[in-house]
């Protein structure tokens, strides 16, 4: 029963978080911004960015991946991602670990 709850709180956890790096935005560029960070998490090396951008929304960003290390045998990656719209441009350091192909979590943010 333990492992049960520790089990919902943790998916709880990664879906409050990512909820919160895509606050503020309307569907349509929260999942182009959550496609884009899947995308650069599985594709990008160290260093290289990749961009999205809503015309209907104007907003746009950038999801660029700082360093890659392993937390229990996974693959993990700090990132930044950049947000960019009517109120300015936002900045979110977090890290990120994958869970299968195209499926990395939040682990901070």
């Amino acid at each position: 029963m333990i492992k049960i709850l520790c089990l919902l709180g943790i998916l709880l956890l990664t879906a409050c978080t990512q909820a919160s790096l895509t606050a503020g935005l309307k569907s349509e560029s929260a999942a182009m911004m959550m496609t884009t960070f899947q995308e650069a998490l599985e594709h990008s090396k160290s260093g290289f960015s990749q961009s999205w951008y809503n015309p209907k929304t104007s907003t746009s960003g950038t999801m660029t991946v700082i360093s890659t290390y392993y937390r229990y045998n996974q693959p993990c990656r700090e990132f930044v991602a950049t947000v960019t719209g009517v109120k300015g441009t936002i900045n979110h350091y977090g890290d990120a670990c994958r869970s299968s192909q195209y499926d990395w979590n939040l682990i901070r943010f």
